[in-house]
């Protein structure tokens, strides 16, 4: 299938068809580039390749944030059998290294001025098996270079390739996880894993057609981005690439898609950020608020998503919420038209799904990994249950290890193992079963996510505690930017506080606390106190073993830090130990 894709889609749309629209940086509008237009790129880049000496199954690395140019790459890779290795533009010149060496690429393809100074150093090494250089952005600087090449002037460049048939069997692309302990794994994903995720999203969102638009602002590094835009360009929509994931909120404005992938986080985001316009509101329109999000979980919650009848008052009191409150959230945002608004990579609480849910913003919690070419499972349209992940895809086979109550998963959308790594591949599966590290129960036709099995934490009195179930209760307080919960082989469980800076510094301010700055602010023991107030609030559910029993604060942000973090904002637990190993002890003294 993705070999022909693009002629595909030339034949069943027409070569006028707009498939892409791209940020015009001259008048900064949107530029589209049409479905004729792609077909003779993506074939003047296969012949490049070819040049440069690119064949059947040879690696060639993406280095970029969301260009048109990458696509272009990744489908000419299609058209002559090659394999895309992509790699995020914010990786490290080691790490980046590391996968080059891994895969053997010759190849690479830099966004920007950043991925092409780290990649030229590589290159310059001569430690390694890399040749050419292509640069996407006309604006990156260089020096004149044979090795290197510009994506605008490959047309110099071309050269002949074999007319090959790729079977399902061969590699479309190795996609490295960054992983939270250890180096990069090179997942492969075959032609077989993009055919039939594809297929099983097709059955899934029938609903998606050539009227839709897609805002893509998660890197297409991540799986669950570049399966939700070759779904959008097999179904004849629109795919919006925002090449710069911190523009977000302003591009929602100008493009008010209908369907936008993104991680839970993103959502705790817009939900601060109604909160606090809310919390600045009148008291009376703030109650009127709350009566608004009360009538639209009755509405969209108790009786949509199981497919009931909507009562006659219930639709009259809707309309009045939509109108005088929940339109205006929606289109202030950017998010009116929103059809499917998929969220995975990491648990999302309930409060925020009903929360977007009650206000017509249609949430669609997923479950998937690299390694099973995104999703697993997802909510269905109706009967949905809200705390799991929804049902399994079409296709795609889950039962539950009965020892373990691991989640295992069967499907031609499992990957084919992990590249030069036998033994990895080898653990990683059980008869044929892919081993996910997730815990989970299926109750009838839905899935639930219970533990991360790698990541429990296991206190000196043998018990065993799910770090992100806790952090996943914290973070919903307004005070706490992130938490990261301490405890392994410890006798009690403690958290790393990173607060919200612009919450507490209010705080301070209504009470009268007087500081230097936001360091001496923390070092209060009011504010210690207030951080331990809410913090139990938020635990009574909790067994006693696994509350939070002492606390510090980090005011580093983590997110900009990605020896912290993983490029999916999944905490390194290990790195961030050794890191903050004397505010830990501190807490264990």
């Amino acid at each position: 299938m993705l070999q022909k894709f693009v002629e595909n889609n030339l034949e069943k749309y027409g070569s006028h068809h707009a498939a892409i629209k791209v940020r015009d940086e001259r008048n900064s509008g949107w530029e589209t580039k049409h479905i004729g237009q792609m077909n003779e790129d993506v074939q003047i880049v296969a012949e490049a390749l070819a040049g440069f000496g690119v064949s059947f199954q040879q690696r060639v690395g993406i280095c970029s944030n969301n260009m048109y140019e990458s696509l272009i790459v990744d489908f000419a890779n299609y058209r002559i059998g090659a394999v895309t290795v992509p790699m995020f533009a914010t990786l490290s010149v080691t790490e980046l290294e590391f996968i080059i060496k891994d895969a053997e690429i010759e190849v690479v393809c830099a966004g920007e001025q950043l991925q092409y100074d780290r990649l030229k150093t590589i290159l310059d090494s001569g430690t390694n098996t890399l040749k050419h250089i292509i640069v996407f952005d006309h604006s990156v600087v260089y020096e004149q270079d044979e090795r290197v090449v510009r994506f605008s002037e490959l047309k110099n460049s071309r050269g002949t390739y074999a007319d090959v048939r790729v079977t399902d069997d061969d590699i479309a692309t190795i996609m490295y996880t960054s992983g939270t302990t250890g180096e990069p794994k090179g997942v492969v994903l075959t032609h077989r894993c993009f055919s039939a995720i594809l297929d099983s999203y097709g059955k899934r969102f029938d609903r998606i057609d050539k009227h839709d638009s897609l805002l893509s602002f998660l890197p297409m590094t991540h799986i669950f981005a570049k399966i939700n835009v070759y779904f959008m360009l097999m179904r004849g929509g629109t795919v919006y690439l925002n090449q710069h994931p911190a523009d977000i909120q302003n591009v929602l404005k100008e493009v008010r898609p209908t369907i936008m992938a993104s991680v839970p986080r993103f959502w705790e985001k817009i939900y601060d950020i109604i909160e606090q316009k809310r919390s600045k509101m009148h008291f009376r329109k703030r109650l009127f608020t709350s009566w608004t999000m009360a009538v639209g979980k009755r509405r969209n919650i108790d009786y949509e998503r199981r497919g009931k009848r909507v009562p006659i008052m219930l639709k009259l009191k809707y309309a009045i919420a939509d109108k005088v409150y929940f339109a205006k959230v929606r289109h202030l945002i950017g998010l009116e038209h929103g059809k499917y608004f998929p969220a995975a990579g990491a648990a999302m609480s309930k409060h925020h799904i009903v929360y977007f849910r009650a206000m017509g913003i249609p949430i669609v919690h997923a479950y998937g990994l690299t390694e099973t070419t995104a999703a697993v499972s997802c909510y269905s349209d109706t009967n949905y249950v809200i705390g799991s992940v929804g049902r399994m895809m079409p296709g795609v086979q889950v039962k539950i290890d009965p020892d373990t109550n691991e989640i295992l998963v069967k499907g031609d959308s499992v990957c084919a193992g992990y590249y030069h790594r036998p033994d990895l591949t080898e653990k990683a599966f059980v008869d044929g079963w892919f081993r996910t590290g997730d815990a989970g129960k299926i109750e009838g036709v839905t899935l639930y996510i219970t533990d991360r099995i790698k990541d429990l934490i296991k206190t000196s009195n043998g018990k065993y505690v799910s770090p992100q179930q806790v952090e996943m209760l914290l973070e919903r307080d307004e005070f706490i930017r992130r938490a990261i919960v301490i405890g392994d082989r410890r006798n009690f469980i403690t958290a790393l506080i990173e607060p919200e800076k612009g919450v507490v510094e209010k705080f301070a301010w209504n009470h009268g606390i007087a500081y230097y700055n936001f360091e001496n602010l923390l070092t209060n023991p009011q504010i210690t106190t207030l951080f331990m107030q809410r913090i139990n609030a938020c635990q009574t559910d909790l067994a006693q073993f696994e509350q939070v029993k002492k606390i510090r604060f980090i005011t580093e942000d983590l997110s900009k830090d990605p020896t912290m973090l993983t490029s999916t904002m999944k905490i390194r637990r290990r790195e961030v130990c050794k890191k903050y190993s004397e505010l830990i002890n501190e807490m264990y003294s």
